[in-house]
């Protein structure tokens, strides 16, 4: 093993299965209490086990025991074989991650640290790692994943957020090249007159239009009376309604709002309903 502040006990069976491996964890007399217990993946359930269930069921039931025992437990990945179906071997570990995922128990892979192109990394049998190049590299492994599972790094502390300065607002202005024509500016207190389909009305046009108007209503007003062609009819209503009217408003006195009747029994006004009053 490295050197270092960790120190190790092994127990191991050749050739045992996950539950060989079980058999042996409960019943080992271990003189002191672990700090931590890492439980390396049986590869021998490649060739024990006929399915990869059957050898996760296994798995299970040995880390269930190891969990039962001791408080610190954590799990690390198996050496790769040059004799068994690489396919196969993944499969293997994938049921083996999600039996210690399931359980809470974490698990350290380092399948990638030993390449199948590097045979050296392996005896003949293809099966044992070589002890002057594979094992080495395996014993670091578990050095490092016993390391880390008892010092968990510290979380580095989050920055805190930086508070960006408000922007600017940029106003977008207009540029226009070229002769702009500006319009005339209009007073506010003149009046413009514009119809639909009309022509626009200058004031002037407007003030003299007022005073034509003005004008022609002082000609009509000044128009003589006309005679009446109607007929009158001195018998209009009956001398009862007559006698009556006589004594609500007596026909000697002149009304206050209307001016002197003309002496001419012929000359009427006639109003705007066409009904003749005399």
């Amino acid at each position: 093993m490295p050197k270092g502040s960790l120190s190790f006990g092994f127990m191991c069976t050749p050739g045992a299965c996950a539950m060989e491996l079980r058999t042996e964890l409960l019943h080992a007399a271990v003189p002191q209490t672990p700090h931590a217990v890492l439980v390396i993946a049986p590869s021998n359930n490649l060739t024990s086990s006929r399915t990869i269930d059957e050898a996760g069921a296994d798995f299970a039931k040995l880390l269930f025991s190891a969990c039962s025992r001791w408080a610190n437990v954590c799990v690390t990945d198996f050496a790769p074989r040059l004799t068994v179906d690489v396919d196969q071997q993944q499969l293997l570990r994938e049921e083996f991650r999600r039996v210690a995922a399931r359980m809470g128990v974490r698990f350290f892979p380092f399948a990638d640290h030993f390449p199948m192109n590097r045979r050296e990394l392996w005896s003949r049998d293809g099966v044992h790692l070589s002890d002057s190049d594979g094992m080495p590299i395996f014993a670091g492994q578990l050095w490092s994943a016993a390391y880390q599972y008892l010092h968990p790094p510290t979380p580095k502390p989050q920055p805190a957020p930086r508070m960006s300065p408000p922007r600017r607002q940029v106003i977008p202005k207009v540029v226009v090249r070229g002769q702009v024509t500006v319009p005339r500016p209009s007073n506010p207190f003149e009046w413009t007159v514009v119809g639909k389909g009309r022509k626009r009305t200058a004031p002037e046009e407007l003030e003299q239009s007022s005073g034509a108007e003005r004008v022609v209503q002082q000609q009509v007003d000044a128009t003589p009376l006309l005679e009446c062609s109607i007929q009158l009819n001195p018998v209009w209503f009956s001398s009862s309604v007559l006698a009556a009217m006589d004594a609500a408003v007596p026909s000697h006195l002149p009304s206050p709002d209307s001016t002197a009747v003309p002496q001419s029994s012929k000359v009427c006004r006639v109003p705007a309903e066409g009904v003749c009053y005399w």
